[in-house]
């Protein structure tokens, strides 16, 4: 009996069920950025545990006069452990800064949204070099900082991803209030106020920490006048204000804006489903 013949060109229906994920960006955020904090803590105990290093004679001291969070970084038994757990959160952030771009399209005019597209396209590039910054970083735990010139190549991404941050909270901040976004989310009118004063903390404690680190490690200790060594205590103060804006505020406001108005943030769903490429050619089937 002779088998059925399959048309020339036919292209079967999807072959597979189609496959749905429904997200939040700002549930993306706090998983990256809990991740993070994970990976601090774990280095920190691990550094005072085991390292057995003296805190009161260490590079970052000679150099810039006080200890900042890196110096739970740099040091066996952490630095063994470190750069996977970082690759964990750099896959979380990729992820988050994905998310983040889909959210910015859905907003867009062209979508049926307020954001206008010029605007929307600004912010692409932001985000790419936002992700840019955080790839970066991760040279902070392939070079150790075992003298002055390690120090600088260790510390240029730190100073590079501090900018990516800034650049992060204002292209979120500018989505936000040119997309509507924050205005359906009907935030309390204090929100805008309190937002304005933290990118201002922000700014001045960037540029502060990028300045005053330049100006450390372009003198060799010893070789000039250096504003963080000569007062450690102000210069980690900035420092520990800095970390509290970067990597504690941003999550605990994602988190308020899930807890508070569920209702009302962006649901993205992505679907796709297994179906053959366009140019898919059966073969002729022959009479048995």
């Amino acid at each position: 009996m002779p088998h059925p013949i399959v048309p020339e060109g036919f292209v079967p229906p999807v072959s597979g069920p189609t496959c749905q994920y429904t997200y939040r960006v700002e549930m993306l955020r706090c998983v990256a950025y809990l991740a993070f904090a994970v990976l601090v803590v774990i280095a920190i105990i691990v550094t005072r545990i085991w390292s057995g290093i003296d805190y009161d004679n260490t590079l970052l001291i000679k150099n810039l006069g006080y200890n900042n969070v890196c110096i739970s970084f740099d040091v066996t038994p952490a630095s063994y452990i470190c750069p996977t757990m970082y690759a964990v959160v750099l896959l979380l952030m990729t992820v988050y800064v994905g998310g983040s771009v889909l959210q910015i399209q859905r907003h867009t005019v062209s979508m049926g949204g307020l954001l206008p597209d010029r605007v929307a396209s600004w912010l692409y590039k932001a985000k790419g070099f936002e992700l840019g910054t955080f790839i970066v970083f991760s040279t902070v735990f392939a070079v150790s900082p075992e003298d002055h010139k390690t120090l600088v190549i260790h510390t240029a991404p730190w100073m590079l991803l501090q900018i990516g941050l800034v650049s992060l909270a204002f292209s979120n901040m500018a989505f936000g209030r040119m997309s509507g976004y924050w205005k359906r989310l009907q935030l309390p009118k204090i929100f805008e106020l309190v937002t304005n004063v933290y990118l201002g903390v922000l700014v001045f404690c960037t540029l502060f920490k990028i300045s005053v680190g330049i100006q450390a490690l372009s003198n060799r200790p010893g070789d000039g006048y250096s504003f963080s060594r000569a007062h450690p205590d102000v210069a980690q103060a900035v420092d520990q204000l800095h970390f509290v804006l970067i990597a504690i505020v941003p999550p605990l406001k994602a988190l308020f804006f899930l807890k508070t108005r569920k209702h009302l943030v962006d649901r993205i769903t992505l679907s796709w489903a297994l179906q053959p490429s366009a140019d898919f050619k059966a073969p002729n089937a022959m009479a048995i």
